[in-house]
């Protein structure tokens, strides 16, 4: 089966607010797996300087330049995320970056070789795919009908191919786009649903 999707990837860094990260990690994000615990809103994100990208995620929020998401097909996508304010430490919003949380998260899943465990602190289930870039996939089970947007289990989005296609016509800098099948079956030797994978690790 061809391409359905686009995982969307950079290795574009914006770093936190200290005082911000340490507030959220006492209130919505793990601080041993960075799991971001707020499935229902938007999260205003702080930055520690003021800089600019078009791709990346600021602990486990992904964050994208309004242009690049305007690409995408912005208001295609927003109905199917949450979004949030990109601030300096002084509150000032950056206008050109929008903090996003997917409505719906996906696992990109690998075979035999790729891992799975809990957090130890909350619970959380982590998935490793191992070395299978570019051979990674999403059970058609996680999708729902018509939604052309997910966030990856990974903190970056997962986009339908019809609109990736059109927003690659330009260059985005370090933006890499890694295809993603969809399957029926797992070939990673987990169960389908992974929530079902033991607590205890086995």
């Amino acid at each position: 089966m061809g391409t359905a999707y686009y995982h969307i990837l950079t290795d574009e860094v914006l770093d936190a607010d200290d005082f911000w990260l340490s507030k959220m990690q006492g209130e919505l994000i793990c601080p041993q797996c960075w799991l971001v615990n707020a499935p229902e809103k938007g999260i205003d994100v702080v930055l520690a300087v003021r800089d600019s990208v078009h791709v990346t995620a600021v602990s486990g929020i992904p964050v994208l330049s309004r242009e690049f998401l305007g690409a995408l097909g912005g208001s295609v996508l927003l109905p199917y995320l949450h979004t949030g304010r990109v601030l300096l430490p002084n509150s000032e919003e950056m206008p050109n970056l929008v903090a996003v949380k997917g409505k719906q998260i996906v696992y990109l899943r690998g075979r035999r070789e790729s891992k799975c465990c809990r957090c130890h602190t909350c619970g959380h289930l982590l998935y490793g795919a191992g070395h299978a870039r570019n051979r990674r996939y999403i059970l058609r089970s996680q999708l729902r009908p018509g939604w052309p947007v997910y966030e990856s289990d990974t903190w970056q989005l997962v986009v339908s191919a019809p609109l990736v296609d059109a927003a690659r016509r330009r260059r985005w800098g370090k933006v890499w786009f890694e295809p993603i099948r969809v399957v029926d079956e797992p070939e990673d030797g987990f169960p389908t649903d992974l929530e079902e994978f033991d607590r205890t690790g086995r």
